[in-house]
């Protein structure tokens, strides 16, 4: 998992972007969620991808738009 941080201005413009390596998601009875967070304006790349225990790998992205309405 990477996770892309960004720090924001008192604009919500992205001024500092950081990658960092995060841990796996594993699955198991409960299933995955996530929290929406504000967001500077912008194209991001959201995604999954699989690998299953013979190393076999499968990848979903999508393009996501977020546009500052505030």
């Amino acid at each position: 998992v990477l996770e892309n941080w960004l720090d924001l201005d008192a604009y919500g413009n992205a001024i500092n972007t950081a990658t960092k390596k995060g841990g796996a998601l594993t699955f198991a009875s409960d299933t995955f969620t996530w929290e929406v967070l504000d967001a500077a304006t912008g194209t991001y790349k959201v995604g999954f991808i699989i690998e299953d225990l013979d190393g076999h790998r499968q990848e979903s992205l999508l393009n996501i738009e977020v546009v500052d309405e505030g």
